[in-house]
């Protein structure tokens, strides 16, 4: 994600190394290992490779997906409480998020998949190109595992490998 990579502690805490967020955010030098303040419970984390700011999508206590305004550029007061916005569409608990370029995508445990973020070359798989705020449940069921890249996404649904996008 933009020259840095994240995990998630044994806290539900997100550690980082590389380059530090931009502009605004709570976080904590350590040498070259950083962690973000503010931001607790985390069970995953999904940092999009094309976002400057690198605004993180992660799965919280709950299941529930969110994007942190973690590296937003509007100043705020420094406090360690990070806004989080909940993926709009999503209301089941998630087992695995992906990030690409600048999407997003979410593995539920049904077997069902959805997508969401910007998607002018049609990664998000709902055949448009229009920008996707609101996850877009794919029509493919029995998905395995989803992953992304820059500009296209592929799942692999019983034994078949599927892609859209770049």
């Amino acid at each position: 994600g933009m020259q840095r990579h994240c995990g998630v502690d044994p806290r539900g805490r997100i550690t980082c190394i590389g380059r530090e967020f931009a502009y605004w955010t709570p976080e904590r030098d350590r040498g070259p290992i950083w962690r973000v303040e503010g931001i607790d419970g985390v069970r995953a984390l999904a940092l999009p490779s094309l976002d400057p700011h690198g605004r993180p999508w992660i799965i919280d206590r709950a299941g529930r997906v969110v994007r942190t305004a973690v590296g937003d550029a509007v100043q705020v007061s420094r406090t360690h409480t990070v806004a989080q916005h909940p993926v709009e569409g999503i209301d089941q608990p998630v087992t695995a998020l992906v990030a690409g370029g600048s999407h997003a995508c979410a593995l539920f445990s049904n077997g069902t998949a959805a997508c969401w973020g910007f998607n002018s070359r049609g990664e998000v798989g709902d055949g448009t190109t229009a920008r996707r705020n609101e996850a877009r449940f794919l029509e493919l069921t029995a998905v395995d595992e989803i992953a992304t890249g820059k500009s296209h996404t592929c799942a692999r649904s019983s034994g078949r490998l599927y892609c859209w996008g770049d």
